[in-house]
């Protein structure tokens, strides 16, 4: 955790800042109101944010003390592999096309994520054709989300019975269902994604489809990443890492969807800090495309203010090493990143998002397109998409 904590300690944000850009009058005024706000609260609430168990109590605690994959036969996996999942909640590299096709699927998923025909481009469009243009210009990697639903190509891929055959002994189901997929592309521009958990997903964790099934528990195995490397995934290109093991102990977590489902409390917590932090970490909230461009930064310093013994544990580092077409699976609960590239170099990563679908109930499987102008809600149904992938 020496890692989390040293760039903690540096709480400057100029990277995540400038990526948002220069705001507009009306953006500048809407800082300027709720910064207004803070600092009402910071002369008036001193006392309430003093008191860190008030916020803590609110923070469900999801983390348990070990992954137990008992009870299920796996089918696909040596007991050795689910051994070391137990452990350390990754599991990997396994191959699961030769270089050659994971070289194509990339320029094919790129070919559409970045091209007016994706669906996901058109829906923005139609909403704010402005930052739709700006996403395509900037190559922007929300284009690249869910094309499982509208592309036969990248559905293939997440249908792969080997890759399901891995979920199902990791998770230690005979059911799964993918509901969300990605695409994240590492740039050579100084770039990165700071540590984070996302036990069901931030901008999932108000979602009415996707719910614990009545009297399930959500396990640290309940939820796992398919991360799949589409070029060579080295230190040097910025390959993610995962903190091995760190699955059990979501508080930082826990705190973060407290927070997003209690914004009057979070602005309290904000408003303790000093000024020119409460306008940064303000203007990041507002602004900031995507979960990780910023806000987990910012959500893991207030975790820190809270828990003070928070990233004291030590958690092995283990970055994802992978030729193309190879890939890893872990859980969402791990604490994961990733590091710039080098100059020059880049990254380009597949990932599909599954569940237990005897513990989760996915729905209708709506979700929310992040943008500057606020979300787009989108229903697959209504959009001719196919929802979900069941297996």
């Amino acid at each position: 955790m020496k890692a989390i904590l040293e760039e903690l300690n540096d709480t400057q944000i100029t990277a995540e800042l400038a990526a948002i850009g220069r705001l507009s009058p009306v953006q500048s005024a809407k800082l300027n109101a709720l910064f207004a706000y803070c600092m009402a609260l910071k002369a008036k609430n001193l006392a309430l944010i003093k008191d860190h168990g008030f916020y803590i109590a609110g923070a469900e605690y999801n983390s348990k003390q070990a992954i137990d994959l008992d009870g299920h036969i796996p089918a696909r996996l040596a007991q050795a592999d689910l051994d070391l999942f137990s452990m350390h909640g990754v599991a990997g590299p396994f191959r699961l096309i030769d270089d050659a096709e994971a070289r194509d699927l990339e320029r094919h998923i790129e070919d559409l994520a970045f091209s007016r025909d994706n669906p996901v481009y058109r829906l923005i469009a139609g909403r704010d054709r402005a930052e739709a243009d700006l996403l395509l210009e900037e190559r922007d990697v929300i284009l690249g989300v869910n094309m499982f639903m509208f592309d036969t190509r990248v559905r293939a891929i997440f249908s792969d019975p080997d890759l399901l055959g891995t979920v199902k002994d990791l998770i230690a189901t005979d059911r799964v269902t993918c509901w969300r997929s990605q695409i994240f592309r590492q740039m050579p521009d100084g770039s990165r994604t700071f540590y984070h958990q996302n036990v069901d997903f931030a901008d999932m964790s108000r979602h009415p489809s996707f719910a614990h099934r009545s009297g399930k528990r959500f396990e640290p195995n309940s939820a796992l990443s398919i991360w799949i490397s589409l070029s060579d995934s080295t230190i040097e290109s910025g390959t993610m890492s995962i903190l091995a093991g760190s699955f059990v102990d979501t508080r930082a977590y826990d705190l973060q969807k407290y927070f997003l489902n209690n914004i009057d409390h979070m602005l309290n917590a904000v408003s303790f800090f000093p000024p020119i932090q409460i306008r940064e970490m303000l203007k990041i909230f507002l602004f900031s495309r995507g979960g990780h461009r910023g806000k987990s930064k910012v959500l893991m310093i207030l975790a820190q203010f809270f828990y003070e013994d928070l990233f004291q544990g030590e958690f092995t580092e283990i970055p994802f090493i992978a030729k193309p077409g190879e890939y890893y699976a872990f859980t969402s609960f791990n604490l994961h990143g990733s590091r710039p590239t080098a100059p020059g170099l880049r990254r380009s990563t597949l990932v599909g998002r599954y569940v237990d679908d005897h513990s989760v109930d996915v729905g209708d499987n709506d979700f929310i397109l992040p943008i500057k102008g606020g979300g787009v809600p989108v229903s697959p149904a209504g959009e001719g998409f196919i929802a979900k992938l069941n297996a």
